[in-house]
């Protein structure tokens, strides 16, 4: 895998230069207007991404690269509590207005919906399907809103039965990972990149914060400093899509978080506090 990681670099100049040439020869995107509850109005760009795609080397090393879920899993062996404070704020769904914004808001929310899970919280695992289905609405996913809409009528309609409830919300969570997966491969591979993003700097938010927070931080230490390979992929494709111009600064974020783990091999309380406070800052110019 390091090896797969180190050839792709390899190649990003004459890549990112493509890409440039590429994005300069896009159609001219199609803006939405749209207006939030509190009758802000701004508008969503659509198919921003399906001009740019990624390359099919770093689409493979996401396929088998470290997995959003083994930090959800990891999680809930590890002692710590459920913390909703650490989760993007539901009601918040709205402040989402432009389509970088929206697909990384994507990606944090179902981090946050796989987090809910494996600590047992259905009740919230429940309302974040409204949420999702208000991100699909605004983004023109139209077979995703549509798979969210049955979701919603099952979910509905087994609300009194835990073990139906609780088929429902894993069947559903395998959905969003099969959405991803097979989305990385199409012509909206970018868009689904920019997903699984927000995927990881959520999940790394909540575990870093988590370990800042445990009175026994060895086992958490010790997993957060094995993340290398997650930051770096996570870096790529934030490189690939740096051209746009919402993106660019969530990917000059991400150099700091990278060379941490570059610079330390070892990781200690010192090195867990230097990435914690890194990861929130980066979080908190996404998080509406």
């Amino acid at each position: 895998m390091i090896r797969k990681i180190k050839s792709l670099r390899t190649g990003y100049v004459i890549l990112l230069v493509s890409l440039i040439v590429v994005g300069c020869k896009q159609p001219a995107k199609v803006k939405e207007p749209v207006v939030n509850a509190a009758g802000q109005t701004a508008t969503v760009e659509v198919g921003i991404f399906n001009a740019v795609q990624l390359k099919d080397e770093l689409v493979e090393t996401i396929r088998t690269g470290p997995k959003p879920k083994e930090m959800m899993e990891f999680l809930s062996q590890s002692g710590v509590a459920y913390m909703p404070q650490l989760t993007v704020p539901l009601g918040n769904v709205e402040k989402y207005m432009t389509s970088v914004d929206l697909t990384l808001a994507n990606g944090m929310y179902r981090f946050d919906t796989y987090y809910a899970k494996v600590f047992n919280r259905q009740d919230v695992v429940v309302q974040t399907f409204d949420v999702f289905e208000k991100l699909a609405t605004k983004q023109g996913q139209e077979a995703e809103l549509a798979e969210f809409k049955l979701i919603q009528d099952k979910v509905k309609a087994n609300v009194n039965n835990k073990d139906s409830l609780d088929a429902i919300i894993t069947d559903a969570i395998n959905t969003y990972g099969g959405q991803i997966t097979q989305g990385l491969s199409g012509e909206k591979s970018g868009f689904y990149g920019l997903m699984y993003v927000g995927l990881n700097i959520e999940g790394m938010y909540i575990l870093t914060q988590s370990a800042l927070m445990a009175s026994d931080k060895k086992m958490l230490i010790d997993f957060i400093g094995k993340q290398k390979e997650r930051v770096e992929i996570n870096y790529m494709v934030l490189e690939l899509l740096s051209a746009n111009e919402e993106v660019a600064p969530v990917f000059e974020k991400m150099k700091p978080v990278l060379a941490v783990f570059q610079n330390n091999p070892q990781f200690t309380e010192k090195e867990l506090k230097e990435v914690a406070t890194l990861i929130a800052d980066l979080r908190k110019n996404i998080v509406k």
